[in-house]
C-alpha cells in the first residue's frame, strides 16, 4: 500500500478534526461562552450558524472538517461515471460506519457533561472508547478508499 501525499494530509485532516470536536466538547463542559455568527458559502452548502457557547463552534468546525475531508475522496472517487462497484460500496459502508462511530462518540460525550454521578463517568468511558474506536476505523476507511484507486489505475 502506498501511502501518497494527499493520503497523508487527508488523514492529518480527519484526525485534527475530531481533536476539535473533543476539545469542543470539552469547551461546552466547561461553559465557555462566545457570542457570535458565522455565514459559511461553499459550493456543497451555504447557511449561517448562531450561537452563544464558543465549544458550538469549535465542534462545528471540527465536523466540517471530517465531512470535507471525506466527502472530496468520496466526490473524487465517483467521477468516472460507472455504475457502483465492489470497492465503492466499500467505501459507503466504512463512511457510515465512521460517522455512525462518530456520532456515538459526540453524544456520549455531551450526555457525560449532562448527567452527574456515576452515570457521567460511563458515559464518559464509552465516548473515549468510541473514540478510541473511531480514530482505528480510519485505517480500513483509507484502505477501501485505496482500493478504488487501485482499480482505476489497473
Amino acid at each position: 500500500m502506498k501511502i501518497s501525499v494527499s493520503d497523508l494530509l487527508r488523514v492529518i485532516a480527519m484526525l485534527s478534526g475530531i481533536v476539535l470536536l473533543f476539545v469542543g466538547i470539552d469547551m461546552i463542559r466547561d461553559g465557555l461562552s462566545a457570542e457570535g455568527t458565522i455565514d459559511i458559502k461553499s459550493s456543497l452548502f451555504s447557511g449561517s450558524l448562531k450561537t452563544g457557547s464558543s465549544g458550538l463552534f469549535v465542534c462545528f468546525f471540527g465536523f466540517m472538517i471530517v465531512g470535507l475531508a471525506l466527502l472530496s475522496t468520496v466526490a473524487r472517487t465517483e467521477k468516472s461515471g460507472e455504475g457502483p462497484s465492489a470497492s465503492t460500496m466499500r467505501v459507503k459502508f466504512a463512511l457510515t460506519v465512521f460517522f455512525g462511530l462518530l456520532a456515538s462518540a459526540i453524544g456520549c460525550a455531551l450526555l457525560a457533561t449532562s448527567v452527574t454521578g456515576d452515570l457521567q463517568g460511563l458515559f464518559g468511558l464509552l465516548a473515549l472508547g468510541f473514540g478510541v474506536i473511531t480514530l482505528f476505523w480510519i485505517m480500513p476507511l483509507s484502505d477501501a478508499i485505496d482500493s478504488i484507486k487501485d482499480q482505476k489505475k489497473g
